[in-house]
């Protein structure tokens, strides 16, 4: 992966090329209809700033140094660790406060970060926010993930509210600083932020992922401010299904005792003596055959 030093330029180039390009018009045809023609772009406005001469060498690519080329060929190959020493390396080789040196330093600290090695790449990142202001959105960025990836929230927080609006990092920063947020267990604050990017972002990266958190957010929000004032809990009804198997399952649930192990006896034990029983009739009739006997 080589960052070139004119990619900005060429894209509004480019831009500025298929902006002036003449209108189209449509090309005679067999057909009947008369040819109408195609409105073309409308003209862009003037830049403010003041012209200045072109330099070629905001065309030439960075790490043209042996071993900084061949630590982007092993970025690009992912090949961590491998562009972490060779970065490393160009880091110490190139001229201080060099473009050059700026970009091999914010590749080392992304080499770094790929390794989770959070606290060595965060403090890369937070350097180069100072230093190297033309990504300074990336740095904050990339400085609040690092801060939240080593458990510090509140940094992760502070670092977020850096990206720059309107940058193209920001989305992702504001994810960020939303996941420290319910790391605080901020909960209202994750809430309001949370709406706010759904709101600003309704095409944004994890729109999904940013649903799922609102409606934990709103969960633990309502949880910490507690039942609303004049409201009751609703009683259980005690008949129907529901209430059957809420009894069924309490009975299974009910601790066995070491009077219910006992077993019952079949033959009650009589309170009354035997001689005051009611006599049945095959008692009578065995009794008639003894005395016929």
């Amino acid at each position: 992966m080589l960052v070139s030093r004119g990619f900005s330029l060429g894209l509004g180039a480019a831009a500025l090329a298929l902006l002036l390009a003449p209108p189209l018009r449509a090309s005679p045809g067999d057909d009947d209809e008369e040819a109408r023609p195609v409105e073309g772009p409308v003209a862009p406005p003037k830049p403010g700033g003041k012209p200045v001469a072109f330099d070629r060498g905001w065309l030439e690519p960075f790490f043209k140094h042996t071993a900084a080329r061949q630590a982007a060929e092993a970025f690009r190959g992912e090949d961590w660790a491998t562009a972490e020493a060779g970065f490393a390396k160009a880091v110490r080789a190139l001229p201080r406060g060099s473009e050059e040196r700026f970009a091999a330093t914010y590749m080392l600290a992304l080499a770094r970060a790929n390794q989770s090695e959070w606290a060595d790449a965060g403090k890369l990142f937070e350097e180069l926010f100072e230093s190297y202001p033309r990504l300074a959105p990336y740095h904050a960025y990339n400085a609040a993930r690092c801060r939240l990836r080593r458990g510090d929230a509140a940094g992760a927080v502070e670092w977020a509210e850096r990206v720059a609006r309107g940058s193209v990092p920001e989305a992702e920063a504001e994810l960020v600083r939303i996941d420290a947020l319910r790391a605080l267990f901020r909960w209202d604050d994750a809430l309001g932020a949370l709406d706010g990017y759904l709101a600003q972002f309704p095409n944004g990266p994890r729109h999904a992922e940013a649903l799922y958190k609102k409606a934990e957010a709103m969960e633990k929000a309502a949880g910490a401010r507690g039942p609303a004032t004049g409201s009751s809990t609703p009683r259980r009804s005690t008949r129907g299904p529901a209430a059957t198997r809420r009894r069924a399952t309490a009975t299974a649930r009910r601790p066995v005792t070491r009077a219910s192990r006992t077993s019952t006896p079949t033959t009650p034990t009589p309170t009354t003596p035997a001689s005051a029983w009611p006599s049945s009739p095959a008692r009578r009739t065995t009794r008639r055959r003894r005395r016929r006997s």
